[in-house]
């Protein structure tokens, strides 16, 4: 195939030729357990889903132009499956996976549980803030002294928070914050660099 011709749906990245929709999920969920537990080496890590698909693409090889909400639930969903066999002794990783508008996990990762556990979560993103604070104490290189703290992420823990304080009252509008650079990436997976520098997955 030309490599000037429209790749096909789902193709290998490196000739546009095309792949079996059921070959590139089995591809992209062993790519995901690697991205996954790589990043779960630094504590206190997420992972937006966008920035997850093109790892997933970069890792493996295989892309598709397919919208990201109609595949990477099924990826997920055999992440989930692999880390809850006893037999692979992997952590819940996909409690590492959110969204990038908010922080949360969403309802994806509920009814992940409530698969494999049978009861779904009363509060889903605590339930995610414990499962990846077990992500962290099984792998992270720079957990701390204490063991870490199951923390809610994004504007969930924000939402979380506001809804305990008392009200107050209406103060003067400040100035807006300055917008911070966006952080480094890997320029080879495309994934945020963790505080050292160095690509966990390209090392």
């Amino acid at each position: 195939m030309s490599v000037d011709a429209p790749a096909p749906g789902t193709y290998r990245v490196a000739d546009r030729s095309a792949v079996a929709f059921p070959d590139a999920l089995d591809a992209w969920t062993s790519a995901a357990v690697a991205v996954l537990t790589a990043r779960a080496r630094v504590y206190g890590t997420t992972v937006p889903y966008g920035e997850l698909a093109r790892a997933l693409f970069a890792r493996s090889g295989i892309a598709t132009r397919t919208l990201l909400h109609q595949w990477i639930g099924d990826v997920l969903g055999r992440v989930a499956d692999v880390c809850a066999d006893p037999a692979n002794d992997h952590p819940p990783l996909t409690a590492l996976v959110v969204r990038e508008a908010d922080g949360a996990v969403g309802a994806g990762y509920a009814d992940a549980v409530e698969r494999h556990t049978g009861t779904r979560p009363a509060d889903v993103e605590q339930h995610a803030a414990e499962a990846r604070l077990a992500c962290y104490r099984a792998l992270a290189r720079d957990l701390p002294a204490d063991g870490g703290t199951a923390v809610r992420t994004g504007r969930v823990a924000g939402a979380a928070t506001t809804r305990q304080r008392a009200p107050r009252a209406t103060a003067a509008p400040k100035a807006a914050a300055p917008v911070p650079p966006p952080p480094p990436r890997c320029p080879t997976c495309h994934m945020e660099l963790p505080r050292s520098g160095q690509c966990d997955m390209c090392d």
